[in-house]
């Protein structure tokens, strides 16, 4: 008769609905959270470690005892993810953003200018010969001359090596302010303009004459030049061999300039 009755009740109650045993207190369940003890007062009390760790509260996150992967992450994973507006961009080692700080360019590119103009009124007579004067009617005389031809009579080395190198620089000086090479490109041609035929142009310090050939060059080959130019600084930078960085005011002459400008 009682082996029928348990028989009958196993049917009845299934396995599933038998209640588990709580865990004493202090100890830590199935998914790793310890159940808060309880003090005299029924009021929950703070938990220490068994490690001699402060005591905690149950609402504290408990701290994981794993290491931090850091330390054994490579140096690309473990570098600072940059903004959006920013990108490292070009062989220059400079952070580049994305908007053209053109006050910089143009201060820089200010400073440029007075050293070449400097430099033209100390070693070229012809400059210093047209100095004196009307100043205003001279320069407007000269920019209303037209060309006789492409070329403007000045040697090879003027033409076609120095007004190259001088776009070069006008480049870099956009780089160095965080334009694109697009940007560079045309700020090359602004510079290589005005040094033609603004206001503070050879045409109006030393009355010199429109030159095709200059406005052509200068930004164009200037902007092949600066290209060419970063990528030797690429190759150059870090090397161990102290006679090529020697030879860097004669291998990148524009990216010396442009150091020589600003102070760089």
């Amino acid at each position: 008769m009682i082996a029928a009755i348990l028989f009958v009740v196993l049917l009845v109650c299934p396995a599933g609905a038998q209640e588990i045993p709580r865990p004493p207190a202090g100890s830590t369940d199935a998914v790793g959270a310890p159940e808060p003890s309880v003090g005299p007062d029924g009021a929950r009390q703070a938990e220490g470690g068994g490690d001699g760790s402060p005591a905690r509260l149950p609402s504290e996150p408990r701290r994981s005892s794993m290491p931090n992967p850091a330390p054994y992450l490579s140096a690309e994973a473990r570098a600072p993810v940059e903004p959006a507006d920013h990108r490292r961009d070009g062989p220059l080692g400079i952070e580049y953003a994305r908007r053209f700080d053109w006050q910089s360019a143009a201060l820089n590119s200010l400073r440029f200018l007075m050293l070449e103009h400097g430099a033209r009124i100390v070693f070229q007579d012809k400059t210093r010969d047209k100095l004196g004067g009307p100043l205003l009617k001279d320069y407007y005389k000269t920019i209303r001359t037209r060309p006789r031809s492409f070329g403007d009579g000045d040697r090879f080395f003027t033409n076609w090596i120095a007004h190259p190198i001088q776009g070069a620089t006008a480049y870099h000086l956009a780089r160095i302010s965080r334009a694109s090479r697009p940007q560079s490109f045309w700020w090359g041609v602004a510079y290589s303009t005005q040094f033609e035929l603004g206001i503070l142009s050879e045409a109006m310090i030393g009355n010199v004459g429109i030159s095709p050939v200059d406005l052509v060059v200068t930004p164009t080959l200037g902007y092949a030049l600066g290209r060419t130019e970063e990528w030797l600084v690429e190759r150059m930078r870090g090397s161990r061999r102290p006679w090529l960085r020697r030879m860097a005011p004669v291998l990148v002459p524009g990216r010396f300039l442009t150091a020589l400008a600003t102070g760089r």
